[in-house]
């Protein structure tokens, strides 16, 4: 069950829906915020092969919906990954996965409380809240014997003023459609003696370079980039092993090798590494910051 307090505007997304056992709501926190939220359960017994599959039906379809905001609750049965580092304590497939979901949805997982077994500092770590935005979760607290139950209630804040970096929009030089049979005959016939004689320096430069660029802008058409939201520890280098790792998947998917599916996890493990390493240095760099200030 998913309850949400009357003066939310919210509605049930049917179409991220599948066949697991779980909901999906989008909340308007504001007119400009809107966030999905989802709840999971998988019982102890269920096969964990079948529920990882729907939950990456479902994190596919939400990638498709231009919402950037994502929280995903829930009671997941997963007590073998540290969560700390994202990693699972033992090598099996259903183990693994859990983690190569977080690592390809760009997910993070903010409980790191047990909420199952002996206490605040024992037991398992059951129940988890999963954000693709790290500022939009904060004060996460597991509530121990707050009602009779196998499982330790928690609560969790979220912040309705994003402080996440706004789309930045930018144009580019598009060479594939340039026309460079026409820019080296344009430049070829400009009489460059006479354009940067008798001048000083800066200013034969600057007559050199608008004479240029005016040919270029003619010649090459620009297209314009934007680039969309992504974890600020998502660098370009990280974007390049992903859409390698991408690649790989999809003509691995094709053909069905043997060969590339070793190629792809072996890229799956590059490319998980690096985002480990730069979500730490994130983290320090966030922690020394709070120290200065």
């Amino acid at each position: 069950m998913l309850a949400v307090r009357n003066h939310l505007p919210c509605s049930r997304r049917f179409d991220l829906e599948v066949e697991a056992e779980m909901l999906a709501l989008e909340i308007c926190l504001t007119h400009k915020i809107r966030v999905v939220a989802a709840a999971f359960y998988r019982s102890p017994n269920s096969d964990a092969d079948t529920f990882l599959f729907q939950l990456r039906q479902f994190l596919d379809k939400h990638s498709r919906t231009g919402l950037s905001n994502l929280i995903v609750t829930g009671d997941f049965n997963f007590p073998n990954i540290d969560w700390y580092t994202g990693s699972p304590f033992r090598s099996d497939p259903s183990t693994e996965e859990p983690c190569n979901i977080l690592g390809d949805f760009f997910l993070i997982q903010k409980n790191m409380s047990p909420t199952r077994g002996l206490g605040i500092t024992e037991g398992n770590i059951l129940d988890l809240v999963l954000t693709n935005n790290e500022f939009l979760v904060r004060d996460v607290s597991v509530h121990p014997n707050a009602f009779d139950s196998d499982h330790s209630p928690l609560t969790f804040t979220l912040v309705a003023k994003s402080n996440r970096a706004k789309n930045v929009q930018r144009k580019v030089y598009c060479y594939k459609k340039a026309d460079f049979t026409g820019l080296r005959e344009t430049l070829h016939h400009i009489p460059w003696e006479s354009v940067i004689s008798d001048c000083p320096f800066e200013d034969c430069l600057t007559r050199f370079q608008d004479i240029l660029f005016s040919a270029i802008n003619q010649f090459i058409p620009q297209v314009t980039l934007r680039r969309g939201s992504r974890p600020p520890w998502i660098s370009n280098e990280i974007m390049k092993l992903i859409r390698k790792k991408k690649k790989l998947w999809k003509r691995m998917q094709a053909s069905g090798s043997p060969d590339l599916f070793l190629k792809f996890k072996e890229m799956r493990k590059i490319t998980k590494k690096h985002i480990h390493l730069n979500y730490i240095q994130h983290l320090k760099n966030q922690y020394e910051a709070e120290d200065v200030s």
